[in-house]
Formats: C-alpha cells, sequence, structure tokens
C-alpha cells in the first residue's frame, strides 16, 4: 500500500510521486497540439509554499473533471498524479518535472496555503542584465539576442500561407541591417506626413533592388544615393509629361516599389 506524505516540489523525482502537493496555480491556459488542433489541454504553472515552480499539465479528457479547481490563484491540494521529464526546449521553468493529472487525481481546495499570490522574484536590475551564467528561476539570453538590444534594425521576413491565413504575427527572419539610410526611407514610408512637408530633401530615394542589394549576405554597398525618384520625368513624344496624360500604371508601381521590401513566400 502506498503511504503519501507531505512535501515539496524540490521532494519529488520520476519514481518519487507519493508526495501531497500544496501549491498554487500561477498560471493556466488552453494549449492546442501540434498538428492536432482538435486536442486542447490545460497547461499550467504550479507554485508551492518555498516558492518552486513546475509545469503541469491536464489532458483534455480529463480536463471537465478539472477546471473548475484550477483556475488561475487558486492553492489546492494534490495526489496521485503522474511525473514525467521535460525537453529542454518546452520548459517554461527552471525545472525538469512535469506533473500530470490522471482520472483518480485528488485535487482538493487547501484553505491554509502560506504561500505567495503571484510568485514573484524580485532582484537587481543588474544582477539580471550581468547574469553570465543560468541560475534557478533565472534563464540567460543567447548573447546573439542581447546584442541587438538598443540598435534600430530594418528586417527581412519572409511571410507563409500559414501565417496569411492564421494571422500570426511571427515570422521567419531572412536578413536585417543597420543601414542608415535604408531605415530612413523605411521610416519615412510609414510616417505619417504633415501637411505641406517636402519629402525630397527629407531622405534619399531607395528602390527595392537597393535593399535587396543592402541586405544580402554579404552587405556589399550599393550606389544608394542615385534615386531616381528625385530625377524629372521625362516628357513623351506628344510633348508633355506621363502625369500630363493621365495616370501611368508603370510609374505608380515603381513608386509603390521604392521602399517596398519584397516579401518572400515560402512555396
Amino acid at each position: 500500500m502506498v503511504v503519501f506524505v507531505s512535501g515539496y516540489i524540490n521532494d519529488l523525482s520520476a519514481v518519487n510521486d507519493n508526495i501531497i502537493l500544496r501549491v498554487r496555480v500561477l498560471r493556466s491556459w488552453t494549449q492546442v497540439i501540434f498538428n492536432k488542433p482538435h486536442v486542447k489541454n490545460l497547461e499550467m504553472i504550479l507554485m508551492d509554499e518555498n516558492n518552486t515552480k513546475m509545469q503541469a499539465t491536464c489532458r483534455m479528457a480529463n480536463v471537465n473533471q478539472f477546471k473548475h479547481k484550477l483556475v488561475e490563484g487558486a492553492a489546492i491540494k494534490l495526489e496521485r498524479y503522474s511525473l514525467g521529464e521535460i525537453q529542454p526546449k518546452y520548459r517554461m521553468v527552471n525545472n525538469a518535472l512535469r506533473l500530470s493529472f490522471l482520472r483518480n487525481t485528488l485535487c482538493e481546495p487547501c484553505t491554509d496555503f502560506t504561500g505567495s499570490m503571484y510568485g514573484f522574484d524580485f532582484r537587481g536590475y543588474k544582477s539580471i542584465t550581468d547574469l553570465q551564467m543560468e541560475e534557478d528561476g533565472q534563464f540567460v539570453f543567447p548573447k546573439e539576442i542581447t546584442e541587438l538590444v538598443g540598435k534600430r534594425l530594418a528586417f527581412k521576413v519572409s511571410i507563409d500561407e500559414y501565417n496569411q491565413k492564421k494571422m500570426l504575427p511571427v515570422f521567419t527572419v531572412l536578413r536585417l541591417s543597420a543601414d542608415v539610410d535604408i531605415l530612413s526611407a523605411l521610416t519615412s514610408s510609414v510616417t505619417p506626413m504633415k501637411e505641406g512637408e517636402a519629402t525630397s530633401s527629407k531622405c534619399v530615394g531607395i528602390s527595392a533592388l537597393d535593399l535587396e542589394s543592402q541586405t544580402d549576405e554579404t552587405v556589399t554597398p550599393t550606389n544608394v544615393l542615385k534615386s531616381t525618384a528625385t530625377s524629372p520625368p521625362v516628357k513623351t513624344s506628344s510633348g508633355k509629361r506621363p502625369s500630363d496624360d493621365g495616370p501611368s500604371t508603370k510609374c505608380s508601381k515603381t513608386k509603390r516599389q521604392i521602399v517596398d521590401i519584397k516579401m518572400e513566400k515560402n512555396p
């Protein structure tokens, strides 16, 4: 017969799951399984009275049985659950174990829980920014990411069909550039223009070809100072400028492409 004893999250192991846990539900959300959109599990972050955190999951088949007890902020006592290890790339807290709710899991309110309400771990600003090695509860961002902080960059991204249909704000970055002329042209193209403000002296006209050359892997400089946008239009055989004859489809298309970044659509 299994004997259950009171304990904490740090007492758990893959073979030691007879602990009666007193925890608070810090976060809970519905998670759709990849390639199985009809499967929606309930995922949680739990915290014990020592402010130790771990992930937990409740399979879709058991969600209706427990969801009214697993609301954010609720303190609960847990028995008869299972434990498993999470792969590092799926960990949301610095704990390799994940608790799973079973059909016979006992989940009762814990009225005398003495732990924190929100689980904040306050630290000094410099202790976070100067962190070189991963510590308990604190992850280190890759150097390639931290070096981008505070910089202004132009990103060339790939938007595939899935992004377009689902309107997901997550894209694949193909290239990036810190070129001042490119940033100025892109900024002026998305900044509302004040009435009477001229643009010919504000920034240099940059074509899509210039953007492509400035953001390729070799970062080969091109003559971006040459701009066809500032040159006077050539007169036609009738002696009139193209704008006098009416709107030109070709000219309009060229103007739209001056500061456009070519978006590549995945096959």
